[in-house]
């Protein structure tokens, strides 16, 4: 039942924000996202279903720019005054991913399988999809796959452009946070601290040394 409805709804992807001065997609700073290639000229597929915004859903969304960062995929229509297309999708929800480049083909597509949720059609998040993988389950989730095509119409290496960030993107995994990347900093900040107590000790223990030497000296 779940997998109907949200076959029925479609996939829904999250706004985008830009900067009010370049105009350009605000990264997560907090996560120290950064860009790694643009690629021109890219539609973005729902068939056979329409999907995108939740206030602006299509088949598909045409002649659009999409940027590869190190935690999502950026869609952007390349007309400035149509904003209400720009949208993003987290690598995190993508569940698979297959390209299709061939001669005999004339556009190169890349097809993801993407986690959604079932009751809003809405994409995963990267704690939704953490979630599955702690449980190895998704009986305890609401979470089914949904598909979303990209049609690369731009130059002849855009393809190749877009798979090798992409997969170097999906092989990093920079959005997952664990507990063992916070240690080291822990332990580089007590030693901050310990350090200057046990420096200001060993100073004090030899001086008070070095004048019992000097006072000896003397008496001799």
């Amino acid at each position: 039942l779940a997998r109907v409805m949200a076959e029925a709804l479609g996939l829904l992807l999250k706004q985008l924000e830009l900067s009010s001065g370049s105009k350009r997609p605000k990264l997560l700073e907090s996560q120290s996202e950064i860009e790694l290639c643009w690629v021109q000229s890219v539609d973005l597929e729902f068939k056979p279903h329409e999907g995108g915004l939740p206030t602006a859903v299509a088949e598909k969304y045409e002649n659009g720019n999409v940027a590869v960062t190190s935690h999502r995929l950026l869609w952007l229509h390349s007309d400035d005054r149509t904003q209400e297309q720009h949208c993003w999708l987290p690598l995190a929800s993508i569940k698979g991913h297959k390209g299709v480049n061939s001669f005999f083909k004339k556009t190169p597509r890349v097809y993801l399988d993407v986690w959604m949720d079932s009751n809003t059609g809405q994409v995963a998040s990267a704690a939704q999809v953490e979630s599955i993988s702690a449980t190895n389950t998704t009986s305890a989730s609401t979470l089914v796959a949904g598909t979303l095509t990209l049609a690369l119409r731009g130059p002849s290496n855009s393809y190749d452009t877009f798979d090798k960030n992409f997969k170097l993107a999906l092989s990093r995994k920079e959005w997952q946070v664990r507990k063992s990347d916070s240690t080291p900093c822990l332990h580089t900040f007590m030693l901050m601290l310990i350090f200057p107590i046990f420096l200001f000790l060993f100073r004090t223990e030899n001086s008070g040394e070095e004048f019992d030497c000097r006072r000896e000296v003397r008496k001799e």
